[in-house]
C-alpha cells in the first residue's frame, strides 16, 4: 500500500511550485495562449529566519567584543594606578606613626615633668614646715651637748628626730668635709699648714637640708693652706708705688 508522501493532506494533489512561462512565450501579457504546458518547479525548502538569525549572531558578537574592549580599557588605568595608590598608603602610614613616637615622646617628657613638680612641691611643703622646727631641733643638740637629755625628754626628742628624717630632712657640717660656700656660712678663716685645701676645722651650727632645698647654712671654722712666701701685702704695695710713679 503506497503511502501519502510527508506534508501531504488527503484529498490534495501534488504540491507544485511557482509557475514559469515556458521558452518561447511571450513576454508582458498577463495570460498564456492557449494549450501552453506549464512546467513544474522542484520544491524549496523553506528557512524563514536564517538571514535574521545570522545578524543577531554577528551583532551579539560584535557587542561581546566591544564590551571586552570596554573592560580592557577600564583595567588599564586601574592597574597602572596601583603602584601609585600602593605608595601614597605607605607615606601615609610612615606620616602616622611618625606622629605617634612624636606623641609617645611628648607624653614621656610631659609625665617626667610632672613627676618632677610633684616631687620639687612636696620637699617645698616639708621644707617649710621643717624650717619651723629648726630652733627646736637646735635646742636638742645644745641639751645633748651638756648631757641633759634624759628620761621621758629623751624619748620625745629622739622621737623628733626620728620624724624629722622621715621626710626627708638631713643634717651636713661636720669637721674635716671641704669647704662649700654655698652649704657653709665661714664664721672664721685661719691657714694652717696641716691642710691642702679649705675645710671646715670647727661646726658651730650644723646645717639642715631637704633633697635639694637648702634649709640652713651651717656655720663653720674655715681652715686653708698658708699662701707661698711673696704673695704679701708688701709686693701689691710695691706695684701700687710703681704706677704712681708712672704717674
Amino acid at each position: 500500500m503506497n503511502h501519502p508522501p510527508a506534508g501531504h493532506r488527503s484529498g490534495e494533489g501534488p504540491r507544485r511550485g511557482p509557475l514559469r512561462p515556458v521558452a518561447g512565450a511571450p513576454r508582458g501579457t498577463g495570460s498564456l495562449p492557449r494549450g501552453t504546458a506549464l512546467a513544474d518547479t522542484p520544491d524549496t525548502p523553506d528557512t524563514p529566519g536564517t538571514a535574521d538569525t545570522a545578524g543577531t549572531a554577528d551583532t551579539a558578537a560584535g557587542r561581546r567584543d566591544a564590551a571586552g574592549q570596554g573592560a580592557e580599557a577600564e583595567a588599564a588605568p586601574r592597574t597602572s594606578g596601583a603602584p601609585a595608590a600602593s605608595g601614597d598608603a605607605a607615606v601615609e602610614r610612615d606620616d602616622c606613626l611618625d606622629d605617634l613616637r612624636r606623641l609617645k615622646a611628648e607624653y614621656d617628657n610631659y609625665r617626667k615633668r610632672v613627676e618632677r613638680d610633684r616631687i620639687a612641691l612636696r620637699e617645698i611643703a616639708v621644707a617649710n614646715v621643717l624650717r619651723r622646727f629648726l630652733p627646736a631641733l637646735d635646742a636638742v643638740a645644745r641639751a645633748r651637748e651638756h648631757g641633759e637629755v634624759s628620761g621621758g625628754f629623751a624619748q620625745v626628742a629622739d622621737l623628733l628626730e626620728q620624724e624629722a628624717v622621715a621626710l626627708g630632712m638631713r643634717s651636713f657640717g661636720t669637721p674635716g668635709e671641704p669647704f662649700d660656700p654655698r652649704r657653709h656660712e665661714a664664721l672664721t678663716h685661719t691657714y694652717s699648714a696641716d691642710v691642702e685645701h679649705a675645710v671646715c676645722t670647727e661646726v658651730f651650727r650644723a646645717g639642715y637640708r631637704v633633697g635639694d632645698h637648702l634649709l640652713r647654712p651651717a656655720q663653720v671654722a674655715v681652715g686653708e693652706p698658708a699662701p707661698p712666701e711673696g704673695d704679701s701685702g708688701d709686693s701689691g704695695g710695691t706695684a701700687d708705688g710703681a704706677t704712681d710713679t708712672e704717674r
